[in-house]
């Protein structure tokens, strides 16, 4: 059986210095791998590893992101 270390958005948030607002947005909107559990969160430390080694992710427009289109 294969253990996963899961952390909630709180960890997170300290691990990137950053606020767990931030963390909960960057996760509804697919940016960073997260896992539901009932209607809470989590992050598998793995999957955020990577994402880190990886060199993480660029928003498009840069620091301002392009707007949504309204369907």
């Amino acid at each position: 059986m294969v253990t996963k270390r899961l952390v909630k958005a709180k960890a997170l948030a300290e691990r990137w210095d950053t606020t767990e607002a931030h963390i909960h947005t960057l996760s509804r909107e697919g940016l960073i791998p997260s896992i539901a559990i009932g209607r809470s969160r989590r992050y598998d430390l793995d999957a955020i590893a990577e994402l880190e080694a990886s060199g993480g992710f660029r928003l498009a427009g840069g620091w301002r992101r392009e707007q949504r289109e309204s369907a």
